[in-house]
């Protein structure tokens, strides 16, 4: 075969076996476990980009493994007790693919959990832990769970600030001490009647504090952000 014709042909045979790996992977995949993933992960399963890749493949998928997959999948988080604990978490309500499964028992579970969360005693908790509030207590409980919230919150803010400050303190005072040897290094080598051997290791030794100054700058730059991402929450309170 020539070569101009093998330019041609080679991109189209890769693409055929390309093809034709994909559609295999796919009628060897274990769809009971990729039912049961998706619904674990709050999904139904047409949301699985695999399982799209391989309709477009034309695969023989194993739906009925993926149905009682996801079935058994969906059977344990749409359980009562993991929308009390969500509540309980502060979280929002997100259990979709439970609208049609156990729905109320859901949202009865859910609302005893997130009631639990809104009381006012636990708002300052919830604040000095450094926990974000999500927005999803009821509008009668807020109110009161907020004040509190705001309490506890604006003192983790400090505490936390005042850490990261003392964090740049302290890196100052180690880049000033690195500097200070740095230089006298510098010093050392415009000597003209240094040693060969003194000078390698003086600009090794150099190196070595290059590194370690670019080293603690970034991690200072790091902290900088972070103070200034700190000033603007405890701004917003």
């Amino acid at each position: 075969m020539k070569p101009a014709r093998w330019s041609i042909l080679l991109p189209l045979l890769l693409t055929v076996m390309g093809c034709s790996t994909l559609k295999d992977k796919c009628e060897q995949a274990n769809w009971y476990r990729r039912g049961y993933d998706q619904a674990k992960r709050g999904h139904f399963p047409d949301a699985d980009n695999y399982l799209k890749r391989c309709k477009k493949e034309e695969a023989q998928i194993n739906y009925q493994q993926l149905d009682v997959g996801f079935k058994k999948g969906r059977s344990e988080i749409c359980d009562p007790n993991e929308a009390f604990k969500q509540g309980a978490a502060g979280q929002k309500y997100n259990f979709p693919i439970c609208s049609d499964y156990n729905e109320r028992k859901m949202r009865s579970s859910y609302n005893r959990g997130i009631k639990k969360y809104c009381r006012a005693s636990n708002g300052y908790q919830v604040g000095v832990q450094g926990a974000e509030y999500q927005n999803s207590c009821p509008a009668d409980l807020e109110k009161s769970f907020l004040t509190r919230y705001k309490n506890g919150r604006r003192q983790y803010l400090e505490k936390t600030l005042q850490a990261k400050k003392n964090q740049v303190t302290s890196i100052d005072k180690k880049l000033e001490d690195l500097k200070r040897k740095q230089k006298g290094f510098h010093n050392q080598l415009s000597n003209r009647h240094i040693h060969r051997e003194r000078e390698l290791e003086l600009r090794g030794a150099i190196q070595n504090l290059n590194f370690d100054i670019d080293n603690l700058t970034s991690k200072k730059n790091v902290l900088t952000e972070e103070i200034n991402h700190l000033n603007e929450s405890l701004a917003k309170i």
